[in-house]
């Protein structure tokens, strides 16, 4: 048993988002930049009612696209690596919760880390219940908790 309080539901969802809104903070700055080029000498066609695609700047997809990369690398170094690492999110630290084994009460390692992630990501989508299931467990443990047996703790 961990010598630390379980994380509340509450705390696992406040660091859910808050990593969210990061990551957006990540993604929308090359996005927005992109899509101003793309479009700031772009011209309109009154008779179509239409963007004329030769005025468009196709180069600033670029941005865009570098934004949709940065998330996801953002994101697999956020809530999979350092989480695996350091046994938290930026998300989780601003709250003060961490990750650790459930067996060693250790931090996973990058590869655990990652593997809960991805397992996070997989059965979030697949059922919403997944997140719901720490308000009843005994350990406040999700699914993808329990398969690389971890827990969430309250940090010191």
């Amino acid at each position: 048993m961990p010598h630390r309080p379980y994380a509340s539901w509450g705390a696992r969802v406040g660091a859910y988002l808050l990593d969210g809104v990061i990551t957006f903070g990540v993604v929308i700055i090359p996005v927005v930049i992109g899509l101003i080029i793309v479009f700031k000498d772009a011209e309109w066609n009154d008779a179509t009612d239409e963007i004329i695609e030769s005025s468009i700047n196709w180069g600033g997809f670029g941005l865009v696209a570098l934004g949709g990369l940065a998330g996801m690398a953002f994101t697999i170094w956020n809530r999979g690596i350092r989480v695996g690492v350091h046994g938290q999110s930026l998300g989780k630290k601003i709250v003060g919760i961490e990750v650790v084994s459930a067996e060693s009460g250790q931090y996973l390692g990058a590869g655990m880390g990652f593997l809960r992630m991805i397992l996070d990501s997989i059965l979030g989508n697949a059922c919403f219940l997944n997140y719901l299931w720490p308000l009843w467990d005994e350990q406040h443990q999700t699914w993808h908790d329990m398969i690389v047996k971890s827990i969430v703790l309250t940090k010191p």
